[in-house]
């Protein structure tokens, strides 16, 4: 039995729950089998992968994302939606609320991009202000603007200038 001595704490802790004479019962073969089953699954590096930590009234949630190249077979792949429910009350809740979210953020961002600012500066009216680079009455004048005490006047000026 020296390839027991050799096994994971988990193994270890399952042969020993057993009664001895099953134990001795299993082959090298055996054992390896069992252990190999019993081992948890390493977690393998995921291009995409998020855990967050999420305080929500009084207790905490967790939430993961992992994504990344699909690497389970068939089998398992049909295993593991037999045993994990889409379709259950909490998921589509969480469903529901990531959508209405979703739509509410497009929404907004659809409503910020159609605000004008245009009506906002049309109210501003226009103040007359001095041109410094028209130092000369021809000039000022040539240029559609208003010649007064010595300096050019635009009385048309823009705000957003």
């Amino acid at each position: 039995m020296g390839l027991v001595d050799q096994k994971s704490a988990v193994f270890k802790q399952f042969i020993e729950r057993l009664p001895p004479h099953i134990v001795a019962s299993f082959s090298e073969a055996q054992l390896n089998a069992m252990q190999k089953a019993l081992e948890p699954r390493a977690w393998r590096q995921h291009p995409v992968d998020l855990r967050l930590s999420v305080p929500l009234l009084w207790k905490r949630f967790y939430v993961v994302l992992v994504a990344g190249p699909e690497r389970r077979t068939p089998d398992r792949r049909a295993s593991d939606r037999s045993a994990q429910a889409l379709w259950t009350s909490g998921n589509l809740i969480v469903m529901f609320l990531v959508s209405l979210a979703g739509v509410l953020m497009l929404s907004g961002l659809l409503h910020i991009s159609s605000i004008s600012l245009s009506p906002l500066l049309e109210q501003q009216e226009a103040a007359p202000v001095g041109i410094p680079f028209k130092a000369d009455k021809t000039s000022c004048e040539e240029s559609g603007r208003t010649w007064r005490e010595n300096q050019c006047i635009d009385y048309e000026h823009d705000p957003t200038f």
